[in-house]
């Protein structure tokens, strides 16, 4: 199983405090731990479109004493689900622990979704529900499992602010050099969406992207495309068959 710290936070007295808003589904649990006087403390979820009338507690004005720790039961959470954290001093804090879907495998955790998931570990498996399309976090970027065996080229940026373009060496001294639709391009770990955030026909230059940040990390990942030569077309092929049928190729030997 994947098990991450989601969230931490030591809010001021008496303030509903966001301390999560969840981006897949998980088992949970929060730690509220009082390093002053008494206190009281209330954790609550606010379910994916419930709004504020839609609360579920999970402690509500519970008492802590001074130098003690609370945790709540885990309890499952989905994809856009907000936590909350409340406390009547400004002497506790919070902490979210979740455990991710695992399909049985120490360290790998699988997500369905659309939109790239976030705090991920390494080994995690995203499948993209919109390009049914298999990721793996390398513990950088998402890398699609389509790679894997093929030839595969990383360009790597730092962007100085401003770029709409991008062309020639990256960060260390590698040309850039593509086939247009065999690229994929991440922005700070996101995969950018080609025609809609970026134009890529040259081969040796990407345009269309949004003026870029100071800092911000462009990597673009190609695949080697192999063509195979000096083969058979099916004519040639047809035409060689045919000039057998008919005796006019000495290198078919009838059968016997």
């Amino acid at each position: 199983m994947a098990i991450n710290r989601l969230a931490q936070s030591n809010p001021t007295a008496d303030t509903d405090t966001l301390l999560h808003t969840s981006t897949r589904n998980a088992i949970v649990s929060i730690i509220a731990t009082n390093t002053s006087s008494a206190a009281d403390v209330t954790m609550w979820t606010v379910p994916s479109g419930a709004g504020s009338a839609g609360y579920v507690y999970h402690a509500y004005e519970s008492p802590l004493p001074g130098n003690n720790t609370l945790e709540t039961f885990r309890f499952a959470i989905e994809d856009g689900d907000e936590l909350y954290v409340k406390s009547s001093t400004a002497f506790v804090s919070f902490s979210l622990n979740g455990i991710y879907e695992s399909n049985g495998t120490s360290n790998i955790t699988v997500a369905s979704l659309s939109a790239s998931p976030t705090e991920n570990t390494l080994g995690d498996v995203w499948v993209n529900t919109d390009e049914d399309v298999v990721y793996f976090w390398d513990g950088s970027t998402w890398i699609a499992t389509g790679a894997i065996g093929g030839v595969q080229t990383r360009w790597i940026y730092t962007a100085t602010g401003g770029e709409t373009t991008l062309s020639g060496t990256d960060d260390n001294g590698l040309t850039l050099s593509y086939t247009p639709g065999f690229e994929q391009i991440y922005l700070n770990g996101v995969l950018l969406i080609k025609d809609d955030d970026y134009t890529a026909t040259t081969g040796t230059s990407i345009t269309g992207l949004t003026g870029l940040a100071i800092n911000d990390i462009i990597q673009i990942i190609t695949l080697d495309v192999t063509t195979v030569d000096n083969t058979y077309t099916q004519a040639q092929v047809d035409a060689l068959l045919a000039s057998n049928e008919a005796g006019l190729n000495p290198f078919f030997l009838p059968g016997i």
